[in-house]
């Protein structure tokens, strides 16, 4: 006879698993909400149609829906019966809070797997400031001033801010609660949320009570449509999210001033000259990157409260401290909308590293090439972290999720960012450039469409680099000098032999760079991973050292990737 005690614990793994399916088992396919806001008295109430779809492989009999803890569940109901629910409390950090409401509503009969339910519901509550998932982190507690830059949603009457899912649960959600404190479990998982709602469409209609609703404003990240005209004493409007790729969807609202240039909106807090710099740093920028990239949308610029609050964007709209007193950092973060308002597409890896791609080329066209190693590179140390992170779940390692596939923020916007600037130094600028206004998102039929472009203006074979950095994550290269020596010629010139070992899995083309007196010498090399390579290249004058790897490429450890060069006899 089997241990009991055996027995009992399967029986209690098992009854989790099912606890755990039961919590994710539908998919919220639409939420069709009117929402209502009071900004003076931070409050909000919610009332509208969820249709939810059961994909899960066993029947449903009941819902759980969880919204930010601040909010109150009223009432559900189901073909306009009431449906019995029971609200608990859950620690949670997918909401600014650190907590959610979840209640669990009984269904009135099993909904089979596919089938959908349509719930009636309503809430209400306020939204205030509130950083306490990040300032109440039991591991590393962050100061508030710190905390309150990064979560600052809410709804005030100086100004209301909402981020979704991921920030703020001011629409029903369900994910299995997670903390900050296990930032790849966390991420991960609301990666996979919203892989699972990317067909899902958020339909909202605002109000917003206002003491001057003839100048009051709501900008949203969404699609707008029309509603009801506004009564005089609310601001309405409607607005359809979509979430396919990672949208978040963002709401701003209050008595804004507005600011108006071709391509860009500026939607200002107090006085107009920030953000007629605002705008002047956004043509900048599109000047700098004319070449790259043509808006073909408007982007919407809302001033956030305050010069040290962290920047967001979702789709077209971006959020950020008018700060005038860095012009290059506000054509930095311009440069991510101009890209986005340029080019999309459904693969993230494409849409997110392109955007990021774009704030390196700003940073190049600002400082040189160099400027813009060092800005890729300060983001390099949470590219470390998350790849080491893969290698450590996989039984082999550096064989993490393929950036074709991945939703890991980190991986689509660092690692793409990186990718992209690879395939730069491959093929050229102007086959790049080609290829992109060339990019089709409905034509990105299987993931090789990008590469088979790309090959077509560059004339390249490319299947090599797709292979090791974008179909599969064989991890990141790591190089070291095996050899090195040089000798002068009878020309009065030197040749100088380098030769790199790759000692991780990734192939890369990277740069080796000679130095001498005269200056540098370049000359890329591809080195196969596991394998080595040699370069010859010939020098003015008499080399000291050589360098592997400018920064262009992302590495494991730089820390031995120079060698002194001894000048042998002729």
């Amino acid at each position: 006879m089997k241990n009991p005690f055996t027995v009992f614990c399967v029986l209690c793994l098992l009854c989790g698993l099912g606890l755990a399916q039961e919590r994710e088992a539908f998919t919220v396919t639409r939420w069709q909400l009117d929402v209502q806001m009071v900004p003076e008295d931070g409050a909000l109430s919610s009332s509208g149609r969820l249709t939810l779809r059961n994909d899960s492989l066993v029947p449903q009999t009941e819902a759980i829906l969880q919204i930010s803890s601040t909010l109150r569940w009223q009432s559900a109901e189901v073909n306009g019966r009431p449906a019995p629910f029971q609200v608990k409390e859950l620690p949670s950090d997918y909401d600014h809070t650190g907590a959610v409401q979840e209640a669990t509503i009984k269904l009135p009969r099993p909904v089979a797997p596919k089938m959908t339910v349509d719930l009636d519901v309503s809430y209400s509550g306020t939204v205030p400031l509130d950083a306490r998932r990040l300032t109440d982190q039991p591991t590393a507690r962050i100061p508030l001033d710190v905390g309150e830059a990064s979560d600052w949603d809410r709804i005030s009457g100086e100004v209301t801010l909402l981020r979704g899912a991921g920030y703020v649960a001011w629409y029903p959600i369900a994910l299995e609660p997670k903390s900050l404190s296990t930032p790849d479990e966390f991420f991960d998982h609301l990666s996979a949320w919203r892989e699972r709602h990317a067909g899902s469409e958020l339909s909202t209609d605002i109000c917003v009570q206002a003491v001057m609703p003839a100048g009051f404003t709501i900008v949203s990240s969404g699609r707008p449509r029309a509603v009801g005209s506004s009564s005089t004493r609310a601001k309405c409007a409607g607005f359809d999210f979509y979430l396919a790729g990672d949208q978040v969807p963002m709401i701003a609202a209050g008595l804004f001033g507005i600011a108006e240039r071709k391509d860009a909106t500026a939607y200002y807090l107090g006085a107009r000259p920030p953000a007629l710099d605002m705008l002047a740093s956004f043509e900048q920028a599109e000047n700098r990157l004319s070449s790259w990239f043509t808006p073909r949308r408007m982007s919407l610029i809302v001033q956030l409260p305050g010069p040290k609050i962290a920047a967001f964007e979702s789709a077209t709209l971006l959020a950020t401290p008018f700060d005038t007193r860095d012009k290059l950092l506000l054509e930095t973060n311009s440069a991510r909308q101009i890209a986005h308002a340029s080019f999309s597409s459904p693969r993230l890896w494409m849409d997110e590293g392109v955007a990021q791609f774009a704030q390196a080329l700003l940073r190049e066209q600002a400082g040189g090439r160099k400027s813009a190693l060092e800005f890729m590179n300060t983001r390099m140390p949470v590219l470390l972290e998350v790849e080491g992170a893969a290698a450590a779940r996989e039984e082999s390692p550096g064989r993490g999720e393929p950036l074709v596939y991945t939703r890991n923020d980190v991986m689509v916007r660092l690692k793409g960012m990186f990718v992209w600037w690879m395939l730069r130094d491959i093929v050229g600028d102007e086959a790049l450039q080609r290829a992109l206004a060339a990019y089709r998102p409905l034509d990105d039929k299987e993931p090789s469409y990008i590469q088979r472009l790309l090959e077509a203006e560059s004339k390249k074979d490319l299947e090599w680099f797709f292979d090791d950095w974008v179909y599969r994550d064989r991890g990141l290269p790591e190089f070291r000098i095996a050899e090195v020596f040089a000798r002068p010629t009878l020309q009065n010139t030197f040749t100088v032999v380098v030769t790199v070992e790759n000692t991780a899995g990734a192939a890369a083309e990277v740069p080796v760079i000679v130095h001498t007196a005269a200056g540098d010498s370049v000359q890329n090399l591809r080195v196969p991973g596991h394998d080595k390579a040699t370069a010859r290249i010939n020098v003015p004058a008499a080399p000291v050292g050589v360098t592997v790897n400018d920064g262009s490429v992302p590495e494991q450890d730089r820390s031995n990737n120079d060698a002194k060069i001894e000048l042998q006899k002729k």
